[in-house]
């Protein structure tokens, strides 16, 4: 019973030290997507990566893509829709209006 006990125990740590190493968000995969949006070659690659991130529900890895695709591209109006679309967390019934209106303010 004592081995078993510490084999699981060994399993787990093995485990769990894999899945932590590959917990660094530039690492990671999100998947793919076929997503056409005006805005320069590189802001439409960050963009991308925050969509992936958004629809994974990295909520805080996706604003910060969105972030900085805005910084890349002041005028990627979609950039400022994933940010808005950040502070809403349909699944947990949160939402947070005001701050996905004072994002979209930002348009002008």
């Amino acid at each position: 019973m004592k081995t078993a006990f510490y084999l699981c125990l060994l399993l787990n740590v093995v485990f769990l030290g894999t899945a932590s190493a590959a917990d660094d968000s530039e690492a990671r995969t999100y998947g793919s997507t076929d997503f056409d949006a005006s805005g320069s070659p590189e802001a439409h690659e960050v963009f991308i990566r925050g969509l992936l991130q958004l629809h994974n529900f990295e909520y805080d890895d996706a604003r910060a893509s969105f972030l900085a695709t805005q910084k890349l591209d002041q005028d990627f109006a979609m950039a400022y829709w994933g940010e808005a679309l950040t502070h809403e967390h349909p699944l947990w019934n949160q939402h947070d209006p005001e701050a996905s209106r004072a994002v979209l303010a930002k348009l002008g």
